[in-house]
């Protein structure tokens, strides 16, 4: 057994969209006069490798504190989109999708992250693709690119409506693709917020 971080650090050099002030995380107590060491961090909830809840981007009020714990974490599947800017339904990945899945989109847009392209031209999940999630009741969708879409964020509805929650910006997903099964944890801070921080990890046999 093993485990793949999918996850980017969160420091100050952690690159933000260009809607988010970057992330700060100052230093505030020293163990040399205080004795101990502290750090506050100021940052929005969507930077980084980080998941959205319903109360992101509907009217229905439900934060990431809402779930249990078992929410985050289930049966992985990838698909490889790797260099595709339109996310379609296709026919062979039908058969791979179960319900409560998580389903990582592949792109290979890591490569880019912090780019103009990263955030202006990324690619987009199609409302048929999106549909189908919702049809097969799937925990989350997982991606390794900024959003599924842009505005007016018709699939961040379409799937956070449902309660399949949205997981941007994961690093490493290369390396599950030759994994025949593996599971995946998405875990949050327990925090009231649209959104949170995660550390996401895959365990592989």
């Amino acid at each position: 057994m093993k485990f793949i971080d999918l996850s980017y650090t969160l420091s100050n050099e952690t690159k933000s969209s260009p809607f988010d002030n970057p992330l700060k995380i100052e230093r505030t107590k020293f163990i040399d006069k205080d004795y101990y060491n502290d750090s506050t961090l100021t940052s929005t909830m969507h930077i980084g490798t980080h998941i959205d809840a319903p109360s992101h981007m509907t009217s229905i009020e439900k934060d990431i504190d809402s779930y249990p714990v078992e929410k985050f974490i289930g049966n992985g599947v990838i698909l490889d989109f790797k260099n595709e800017k339109f996310i379609a339904l296709r026919e062979e990945d039908k058969k791979k999708i179960s319900k409560d899945d998580i389903v990582i989109i592949y792109t290979g847009s890591e490569k880019i992250n912090g780019t103009d392209e990263y955030y202006y031209n990324h690619p987009q999940v199609s409302k048929e693709f999106s549909e189908y999630l919702v049809e097969k009741e799937v925990k989350m969708l997982a991606l390794d690119f900024f959003s599924p879409d842009s505005s007016p964020s018709l699939i961040h509805k379409t799937l956070l409506s449902n309660d399949i929650l949205i997981v941007e910006n994961l690093k490493n997903t290369h390396l599950l693709l030759n994994e025949m099964k593996f599971k995946l944890y998405m875990i949050p801070l327990k925090i009231k917020t649209e959104g949170s921080f995660i550390r996401a990890f895959a365990e592989v046999k």
